[in-house]
């Protein structure tokens, strides 16, 4: 339902088929958004809740930007379609996110089958590269 928002003079919410209050009874209330809900009250003491979802995001091919050279970006979207090595490198090599590189390494060790993953820890000079703190 795409709806129009309320202005400060007219203090309804409407979609081609439902609306929420009107001139006669107009929305009184702020309005909340609670637990996915977007709750609404009028002046004659009408209270409607419309479920709220977010707006699909669309990601561009992390092509697009590591050409734009928007590295987090890239990262993100590399995450978003299971290839936590490339994210997990430029999270490493290009941002020094030890967060987010920590996230992506252990997503990558938990899609990998046990007999590959990896045999020892990183040294204390590749993690002392990363931003890591000394242990």
């Amino acid at each position: 339902m795409a709806a129009s928002w309320p202005s400060r003079s007219k203090r309804v919410i409407s979609s081609g088929e439902y609306a929420i209050g009107n001139e006669e009874n107009p929305i009184r209330t702020e309005l909340v958004v609670y637990d996915g809900l977007l709750l609404v009250g009028t002046y004659n003491g009408q209270v409607s809740a419309v479920q709220v979802i977010p707006a699909e995001t669309r990601l561009e091919p992390p092509d697009g930007y590591l050409q734009k050279r928007d590295f987090a970006s890239a990262a993100a979207a590399l995450a978003l379609q299971g290839n936590f090595r490339q994210a997990a490198e430029l999270y490493a090599q290009e941002l020094k996110d030890i967060y987010k590189l920590s996230y992506c390494m252990n997503m990558l060790a938990c899609t990998r089958k046990p007999a590959t993953w990896p045999r020892r820890m990183p040294d204390a000079q590749s993690l002392s590269l990363l931003g890591a703190p000394a242990i």
